[in-house]
């Protein structure tokens, strides 16, 4: 599957509001099946253009694809200091939450099949999601052992894939979970049972 970035547009000025209505297309139709049943023809059809509006934007599908997680990074909100690591790990996993529920988050579960057997689309979504995300929860865990909160040798990669990743998983197979359900308070307190440094 091609996943080269097309070349600039050089006709006339693009509308940014078929922009949207291609992409928010593109993540409905995502989020009711996958990657592999996702076409130009659907996505025409449901942003009401015409297929020549998205190849003057995107050469395939899978720019489209590509796009939709240009559009998920620039979401990212980094944790601020709250001067508490269970704070700031319940605030991280709520946005983790909050991302998925979107209409945009919701749409990375048709994206599970192919990211697994594409490994260019792979790269891109790690590049732009997961590494994003990996660092913030180590500069997270990074200031809670600053503070003495967290033990010293605690392991920092871990850490993310203990307690985002639980979340993520958790996400993918309960389309209806939100922030209400205290899933984040649950998940980080029971990893901070064992990660927090003695007498804290």
């Amino acid at each position: 599957m091609s996943t080269t970035v097309p070349k600039a547009w050089t006709g006339r000025p693009r509308d940014p509001r078929a922009d949207e209505a291609i992409l928010r297309a593109a993540r409905e139709l995502l989020a009711e099946s996958d990657v592999a049943s996702l076409s130009m023809d659907a996505i025409a059809a449901r942003a009401k253009v015409s297929k020549a509006t998205i190849y003057r934007r995107w050469h395939s599908k899978e720019e489209v694809v590509l796009a939709l997680l240009m559009e998920l990074g620039r979401g990212y909100r980094p944790t601020p200091d709250l001067g508490s690591i269970e704070a700031e790990f319940i605030a991280l996993v709520n946005s983790v939450i909050r991302s998925f529920s979107d209409t945009a988050g919701v749409a990375v579960r048709g994206l599970v099949a192919e990211l697994a057997r594409n490994p260019a689309l792979r790269e891109s979504f790690r590049r732009r999601i997961g590494d994003v995300r990996r660092a913030e929860t180590r500069r997270v865990v990074e200031r809670g052992i600053a503070r003495g909160e967290l033990r010293g040798d605690i392991d920092i990669e871990l850490a993310h894939d203990l307690v985002v990743g639980a979340v993520i998983y958790r996400m993918l197979f309960d389309p209806e979970l939100r922030t209400g359900n205290r899933l984040a308070e649950r998940v980080v307190r029971e990893y901070l049972r064992g990660a927090r440094a003695p007498g804290t």
